[in-house]
């Protein structure tokens, strides 16, 4: 067995120790939390504890199937690394919780807990700036944005040790109760809370450099990562959503509240996870349109609800003189008649605004995703074979042939059964920088060029299969 076969294996035993110590630690936090809510000094664990359980197993999870796969991949340790250090932060809150207030003098070590609690949630805070900005490859846009490290390296040594000193002469019961104000730090040390202050300054600008890395790395993509940053963008837009109404606005009543933290904290990890292991990469923009068609039709459908059951009420008032529960059945009918119009309606409009899929990118796409799909390593002459077939029959193509890549040289897989005369196209297709082989598609059966589109989704189609034959299967696991 080589060195690096070794390396890949003691990476995968290191990573897997990880995402089950994640597991246990939030495991245990759950059976400590069920005697802590008893307690009316304590407060339930409402909609950002909720987010705060979930984000642990989440991230440990995601990054486990992004290591247990490509054990090089930065974006994946960092992700456990996250993930890790947030199911921490839960298990020393309610080991602390239940051996300082609810049974105190039961657990050892209880005050140190409290201590640890007081400033455990940072490290990973800080981490998940740099897996923002490495997103989705594990590189830097440039080394201009290595400042950006820096910064939340500084950050951690500017908080961390102040904390650390600062909170020591108070570990207890005062620190989990938040009973201490911040004036009886800045008056016990002040050069302590300026460290602190400092840092905090500092935040702000690394969470905006992280943010504005995003948006500068989905302008400059295309292909495979523009498809990546989509689904990343989306799940942050409605983690904020959701953070924003069920934390900020608590819109949300208990005990919905909790389960809605859990969803809201696995949205991100779960993106994260979907884009950099590309499994059903594409399908974001089917859920994006579905988004921008319900969202709005939802809260159309609402308000035609409320007006509807406001003016048919007063009516009844004005007719028979007390409301009546025929509007609500007015209402529903109003609603259901007005559904489908409304709908209909802003399916039009996301129509317009986003490109429809042609039925060329339609079959190409379905072609590669079942490649993707199989468990065994797909035969490459009859993969090539097949993938011909599809791409002749896709772009109307008089025919072709498939060529593969050996050591010896090209070799035909196989061509189809008529050709045609005129200027074709090649589409060359590459797995991890190496090329696998290329089709020769020859020109339209029925004349005429291949236009724009259709080259852009042959290229595409040639991407996604490179991704899909170099993607790790389950039977080689």
């Amino acid at each position: 067995m080589s060195s690096a076969a070794v390396d890949a294996k003691w990476a995968r035993r290191l990573a897997t120790f990880l995402v089950v110590t994640a597991f246990l630690m939030e495991a245990v936090a759950l059976v400590l939390l069920v005697p802590n809510t008893a307690l009316s000094s304590v407060a339930p664990l409402g909609f950002f504890r909720g987010t705060q359980y979930a984000l642990g197993v989440a991230f440990a999870a995601a990054g486990w199937l992004i290591v247990s796969r490509s054990p090089a991949t930065r974006i994946g340790w960092l992700l456990l690394l996250v993930g890790w250090l947030s199911a921490v932060v839960p298990l020393i809150a309610q080991y602390a919780t239940y051996g300082l207030i609810g049974h105190p003098g039961a657990l050892p070590l209880a005050e140190i807990a409290a201590w640890a609690y007081a400033w455990g949630y940072l490290p990973g805070f800080l981490l998940f700036f740099p897996t923002l900005l490495l997103f989705p490859d594990g590189q830097l846009l440039s080394r201009r944005w290595r400042w950006v490290l820096w910064a939340v390296g500084v950050t951690a040594l500017l908080i961390l040790p102040a904390l650390m000193i600062g909170t020591w002469p108070h570990r207890g019961a005062d620190l989990m109760l938040r009973t201490i104000p911040a004036t009886i730090f800045e008056a016990e040390a002040p050069l302590l809370a300026l460290l602190v202050g400092l840092g905090n300054f500092l935040i702000l600008p690394i969470a905006c450099a992280s943010l504005v890395g995003i948006g500068v790395r989905f302008r400059r993509s295309s292909g495979v990562e523009r498809q990546q940053l989509k689904w990343f963008v989306a799940a942050a837009v409605l983690t904020i959503l959701l953070l924003f109404v069920g934390g900020i606005l608590a819109l949300i009543p208990a005990p919905f509240d909790t389960p809605a933290g859990v969803v809201t904290g696995m949205l991100l990890p779960a993106a994260i996870g979907i884009a950099v292991l590309r499994y059903r990469l594409y399908e974001i923009d089917v859920v994006i349109r579905r988004t921008l068609v319900y969202i709005p039709l939802t809260a159309l459908l609402a308000g035609v609800y409320a007006a509807a059951i406001g003016i048919s009420q007063r009516v009844f008032v004005a007719v028979i003189g007390q409301e009546s529960d025929g509007a609500v059945i007015l209402s529903t009918l109003l609603v259901a008649a007005t559904f489908a119009p409304i709908k209909n309606a802003l399916q039009a409009r996301v129509d317009r605004s986003f490109r429809d899929v042609t039925d060329a990118e339609r079959r190409l796409l379905v072609f590669t995703q079942a490649i993707h799909d199989q468990t065994a390593a797909p035969d490459p002459g009859r993969t090539l074979r097949a993938f011909l077939k599809t791409a002749v029959a896709a772009v109307s193509a008089g025919g072709g042939e498939a060529w593969l890549e050996t050591p010896a040289g090209e070799q035909s897989a196989g061509s189809t059964p008529t050709r045609t005369q005129g200027q074709g196209v090649d589409v060359p297709i590459d797995i991890d920088g190496r090329r696998f082989g290329r089709l020769e598609l020859d020109a339209r059966a029925r004349g005429g060029s291949f236009n724009t589109r259709d080259l852009a989704a042959l290229a595409l189609a040639a991407e996604r299969l490179g991704l899909a034959l170099g993607a790790p299967r389950a039977a080689d696991a």
